[in-house]
């Protein structure tokens, strides 16, 4: 561990492929900002092959502290855990399957002190599972005031690019336990009490897509984690817990069509960025149709890039 590290980077790993945590531990390592420890907490106590290729690098690099969880925790608590063995100033969320840009530590460190912000993300590519570029996301908000309202429709600081002052980490109490929505929560609770939030306008992060986290029904779950979280911090509702609410709405079929919807307006998304406009607009008006939920999304998407 760097004595005195004025950045704790902190990454939770479960599954992840041997090739996808090689290049996101080295994307850390190898920062032109070198004043960081890094935390990596394995929350799959039973994945002997990931802990070796961990160890591997500990044994390399005395910034690296590894933990084991006993048994798997889930991301919140994992990265809580994280956060309460770091030593840093400022905390720097990473993915173990998605790649930060060389500069990217060095560039949010310098927002952070220059700006005096609690809070910092920054525009990040979207690839896949070979690295080639979907979309970038490259048209989010700088400022508190812009981050503040566009909160209230999506969320527009991405998570994996995150960094956040320790000390907001601790007075929030960290990240709750909200399956698939914990990171967007977090965020809307420091947006609520008052916090400076800031993206940065460059690209600092490769946020990696797969097919299989496409494919997956989570992300009808994720979509009603983030209705959940708005219709409780900004309409002003009553709501029971988490779990009723998305008892309430969740079925296998809108699920199965949700996450169907959501790899066609991807699709469609990495054929504007193509230029293929006919494919964009095909693959764009099919998830439109399949998907009431995801047609709400889109509508919300759209009204975020309008204002």
């Amino acid at each position: 561990m760097s004595e005195g590290a004025l950045v704790s980077v902190v990454m939770a790993a479960y599954k992840e492929k041997d090739t996808y945590i090689r290049k996101a531990i080295e994307s850390i390592l190898n920062q032109s900002y070198r004043n960081f420890e890094f935390i990596i907490i394995l929350d799959n106590p039973e994945n002997k092959e990931l802990e070796e290729i961990i160890r591997e690098y500990e044994g390399k690099d005395k910034r690296i502290k590894f933990l084991v969880n006993e048994k798997n925790m889930g991301a919140h608590d994992t990265r809580n855990r994280a956060i309460r063995h770091s030593c840093g100033k400022y905390i720097a969320i990473m993915d173990a399957d998605d790649i930060s840009l060389k500069d990217r530590l060095m560039l949010q460190v310098t927002a952070m002190e220059e700006r005096s912000v609690d809070a910092i993300s920054g525009f990040v590519e979207v690839v896949d599972e070979n690295e080639n570029l979907i979309y970038a996301m490259d048209r989010l908000p700088e400022k508190t005031e812009d981050i503040n309202r566009k909160m209230k429709i999506n969320d527009c600081m991405p998570h994996p690019a995150l960094m956040v002052r320790k000390d907001v980490y601790e007075k929030l109490g960290g990240y709750n336990k909200m399956p698939y929505g914990e990171d967007y929560e977090f965020l809307l609770r420091a947006s609520l009490k008052g916090y400076k939030l800031y993206n940065l306008p460059k690209i600092i992060l490769k946020y990696r897509m797969t097919m299989s986290s496409l494919s997956r029904n989570h992300l009808y779950q994720q979509y009603l984690m983030m209705r959940y979280c708005q219709i409780k911090y900004f309409e002003g509702k009553e709501l029971g817990d988490y779990e009723n609410f998305v008892k309430q709405y969740y079925t296998p079929e809108r699920a199965e069509k949700y996450s169907r919807a959501a790899g066609y307006f991807t699709e469609g998304v990495r054929a504007l960025t193509q230029k293929r406009y006919f494919r964009m607009a095909g693959m764009c008006l099919k998830a439109f149709v399949l998907s009431p939920d995801y047609r709400k999304k889109m509508f919300r998407y759209v009204l975020q890039l309008k204002r």
